[in-house]
C-alpha cells in the first residue's frame, strides 16, 4: 500500500510539473516574439548601433556656409527583425535625427519631438535609485504617421530608462500623415533621451 502511495504521489508530481514547463516555454516564446528578450542561436547578433544627439548644436548654420559639403551616408536599414515591408519594390525610406534642420522635414519632426515629450517621464523607480543615462533609439514611421518599428540601439545602462524612451515613443503614436514635403513612403527616426538628476 506504501508503494501504491509512492507511485500516486509520483505520478502527481509529473503531471504538476508538464503545465510548468508547458508555461515556461509559453511564456518564453511570447516574450521572444514581441521582442522584450532576444533569443538566437549560432553567435552574437550583429547590429547597427547608431549615437544621436538630440541636442542642439552650438554651430550656427552661417558657419557651415564655408565649409565643403558634407556627403550622405545612405540609411542604415533596421534589423529586419523589426522592418516592416522592407525590401519592396518601390519602398522609399530616409534616416534622419529628430532634430534634423532639413526645411522639408524640421517642421513635422517638431509636431513629432512636442507629442513624445508630452509623455514622456522619470520612470520614479529610476529617480529613486538615481539612475541616470542616456537612450538612443530608432522609430519608423509609415507615411500615415502609424508606427511601424521602434528599437533601441543604445542603451542608457537602466532597464526603466530605456523601457520609458520605447513606451514614450509607443504612446505618442501614431502621428500626423507626413505632409507634401516629406515624398517618402517611411522615416526612420533617430531620437536620444537623456536622463540626468542634475543639471
Amino acid at each position: 500500500m506504501g508503494d501504491h502511495r509512492r507511485k500516486a504521489s509520483l505520478s502527481s508530481k509529473k503531471i504538476l510539473l508538464i503545465p510548468i514547463a508547458l508555461s515556461v516555454l509559453t511564456h518564453v516564446l511570447v516574450l521572444s516574439a514581441t521582442g522584450l528578450v532576444d533569443m538566437h542561436f549560432g553567435g552574437p547578433k550583429k547590429e547597427t548601433t547608431i549615437t544621436v544627439n538630440l541636442a542642439k548644436t552650438e554651430n550656427d548654420p552661417e558657419d557651415k556656409k564655408d565649409k565643403a559639403p558634407e556627403q550622405k551616408l545612405a540609411p542604415a536599414p533596421l534589423p529586419q527583425a523589426v522592418a516592416v515591408n522592407a525590401g519592396l519594390p518601390g519602398e522609399e525610406e530616409k534616416t534622419l535625427s529628430i532634430d534634423s534642420p532639413d526645411e522639408n522635414f524640421a517642421p513635422y519632426l517638431r509636431k513629432i519631438k512636442k507629442k513624445i515629450e508630452s509623455g514622456w517621464s522619470y520612470p520614479h523607480q529610476a529617480f529613486a535609485r538615481q539612475e541616470e543615462g542616456t537612450s538612443a533609439i530608432v522609430f519608423s514611421l509609415g507615411n500615415s504617421g502609424a508606427l511601424v518599428a521602434s528599437k533601441l540601439v543604445t542603451s542608457s545602462g537602466h532597464d526603466l530608462l530605456d523601457h520609458e524612451a520605447i513606451r514614450a515613443v509607443q504612446a505618442a503614436a501614431p502621428f500626423e500623415p507626413f505632409p507634401e514635403t516629406i515624398a517618402f513612403s517611411r522615416l526612420n527616426i533617430q531620437a536620444t533621451f537623456r536622463y540626468n538628476l542634475t543639471d
